[in-house]
């Protein structure tokens, strides 16, 4: 389960990526495979926010919905009757130490308003 609509957002700090980016927000199911968060997607969700979202009010929304997202799915997942879709091509990926870089420079960190972190988007 992962707090991004893949393929953007992979890798570390998914949330905050999605809002510096401009990309589209919501979460997906997938499978593990060597790469990092590049598996097979199961299903996707996308989940629409407002500018006064903050980057906690906006994470927990995002893990409220794969947590329901998974508790729809998860029966036919484990049946073996929902089959998995290779990526589509692009997307993004983060490491922690870029967003983390990041989130120090936000005073408020978590609680920064979304609408703040479009100027990152260079």
């Amino acid at each position: 389960m992962h707090i991004s609509y893949l393929p953007w957002g992979r890798g570390a700090h998914p949330n905050l990526w999605s809002w510096i980016e401009g990309a589209p927000k919501g979460v997906t199911i997938h499978e593990i495979d060597a790469g990092i968060d590049t598996g097979p997607i199961f299903v996707q969700r996308l989940v629409e926010f407002g500018q006064s979202e903050t980057l906690a009010t906006s994470y927990q929304r995002l893990r409220e919905a794969v947590e329901e997202l998974f508790a729809e799915f998860w029966p036919a997942i484990r049946s073996g009757s929902m089959f998995p879709r290779p990526q589509p091509s692009g997307g993004s990926y983060h490491r922690a130490s870029e967003g983390a870089a990041i989130l120090d420079r936000l005073p408020l960190r978590y609680e920064t308003p979304v609408a703040n972190l479009r100027k990152f988007n260079a």
